[in-house]
């Protein structure tokens, strides 16, 4: 018997097995109607292929974004194809093999206030390229996760007064690299409050930030340029509600 997501918790992440020579063909491509499974030794046991990387499904901000499920069996089946941005990758081994470096990052998601809140975006634009995007941006030496996201509100943003809330999650995502090889980057995200409320941003031509807009969680999702950023911001207005109900 078959159930859509609105009659049965999703779990938080699905997992498929592919070869792993065809990893970042899924990756890129996005993924069609296919079954999929609630853990990683499921998806093994489900396939005939020696030695499969694993893939992740982000199930919960797929659904955040309108994307239906149905239950089958023991796994769920995606009634659509999946965008590359709602795909991921945790297996090292995997990654290892296709020889992928990585890079962490941190960022924060900050927020007005709670009561009616408003998140903040930055436009970036340099020489044929305009972004608008979150403050984040690589971690430092000595930094713990929390430190380095404060550290970027305030250099990419010039917002200092703020308040961490929680971590909302994290993000990855893959850039072509020298040679032709993959480049993994992920990045932790913090939910943040602003002690200011909805402060303007100085233009930071260093950073190549030159405006800033306040912005609903929903227009934040529509107008953020990062796809793989949306589910993040979905998160963060789901926590926002959780926190105002204490």
């Amino acid at each position: 018997m078959k159930a859509k997501h609105s009659e049965c918790r999703i779990p938080e992440r699905l997992f498929l097995a592919v070869p792993i020579e065809g990893l970042f063909d899924v990756l890129d491509d996005g993924l069609a109607p296919i079954r999929l499974h609630c853990s990683e030794k499921a998806a093994r046991k489900a396939t005939d292929i020696r030695r499969p990387a694993i893939l992740t499904v982000l199930a919960w901000e797929a659904a955040a974004q309108g994307h239906e499920f149905e239950a089958d069996g023991d796994g769920w089946r995606v009634t659509a194809a999946l965008p590359h941005h709602l795909l991921a990758c945790d297996d090292r081994r995997a990654l290892a093999k296709l020889r992928v470096k990585g890079r962490q990052s941190c960022g924060g998601i900050l927020i007005s206030n709670l009561e009616d809140p408003r998140v903040l975006l930055l436009f970036k634009e340099k020489p044929g390229f305009t972004a608008w995007k979150l403050p984040k941006g690589g971690l430092e030496d000595g930094e713990s996760r929390r430190q380095a996201a404060r550290r970027e509100v305030a250099e990419e943003a010039g917002i200092r007064r703020v308040r961490v809330l929680g971590k909302v999650g994290m993000i990855q995502y893959f850039k072509q690299g020298k040679k032709g090889r993959r480049r993994e980057k992920t990045v932790d995200l913090f939910l943040m409050l602003s002690r200011d409320g909805e402060c303007n941003i100085a233009p930071r031509k260093g950073e190549s930030f030159v405006a800033c807009a306040w912005l609903t969680f929903e227009e934040a999702i529509a107008r953020v340029t990062q796809p793989e950023a949306r589910g993040s911001i979905a998160r963060a207005r789901a926590l926002t509600q959780r926190l105002n109900k204490r």
